[in-house]
């Protein structure tokens, strides 16, 4: 919790000598996928509010009055270009879900132990642990549980339940809800049953799990993140190559995948 205020208050040279003191772990993930699934695909008002309309308002005027005014319908494109001019024009008007990595996390200043990625999340885990030595001995299990995704949504919408009321009385907040699921693996989007996800509380969390405990298909997940990087166009999948360069070069990620060029 104290390092990135550290990392932002301090100087450089206070940052390297506590960095070197302490056994320091930095995970990397891919920020713009992640990002628009998380804040405007899944029901978020507070980020629909807040940035959706700015990126409607800029970059597609000719919506609907209730769109304009809620937010709830960003693109993916529209959410890449916001990000991706935004960094261009002033880079630390950026939320920190969708800036690069290393603007906030000071990759060449703070002495990193381990760098490890989201996509290989539990073999690096445990050999995070297995460097901690006896202090950690045991093996440590972190792929993501479909029980687990499923109740913090049965909390969200048992505290909001007048949304659709509200911001989502346009919304198909189940449908929301499924793709996010298809798109984070959980879920398979042949084989899905169709329920009322507003029946789902915290003491039935199990019964959903099981009912939607579907295998994704092996390849599904990235034929939908090739299909929405397709949708950008050329021009604008090169900004997104010089956006995430930095990241790519100090992470090891491929600075141009073959999807770009297509």
């Amino acid at each position: 919790m104290d390092l990135p205020i550290i990392s932002q208050e301090y100087s450089v040279e206070d940052v390297i000598f506590f960095s070197k003191s302490v056994f320091s772990v930095l995970f990397v993930s891919s920020r713009l996928f992640s990002g628009y699934v998380d804040k405007f695909l899944y029901p978020k008002p507070h980020y629909w509010n807040v940035y959706g309309t700015k990126i409607i308002s800029k970059y597609m005027k000719h919506r609907s009055f209730e769109s304009r005014h809620c937010g709830y319908d960003v693109t993916f494109a529209e959410f890449v270009e916001y990000v991706v001019d935004t960094y261009e024009y002033k880079p630390r008007l950026l939320d920190d879900h969708f800036s690069p990595i290393h603007q906030h996390c000071r990759p060449c200043e703070i002495d990193y132990k381990i760098i490890g990625k989201m996509e290989t999340i539990s073999d690096d885990v445990n050999y995070v642990f297995n460097e901690l030595g006896d202090i950690y001995n045991n093996q440590f299990s972190v792929e993501r549980n479909l029980s687990e995704e499923l109740l913090p949504i049965a909390n969200y919408l048992h505290y909001n339940k007048n949304l659709n009321k509200t911001y989502l009385r346009a919304v198909n907040v189940f449908e929301r809800i499924r793709r996010t699921l298809n798109l984070r693996e959980f879920l398979s989007k042949n084989n899905i049953s169709n329920f009322n996800i507003f029946k789902l509380i915290a003491s039935n969390v199990k019964q959903f799990t099981l009912m939607l405990s579907n295998k994704i298909p092996k390849g599904e997940r990235r034929q939908r993140l090739v299909s929405l990087y397709k949708s950008l166009g050329k021009s604008l999948r090169g900004k997104v190559g010089r956006f995430v360069k930095a990241d790519c070069v100090l992470f090891g990620y491929d600075k141009r995948p073959d999807i770009f060029n297509h």
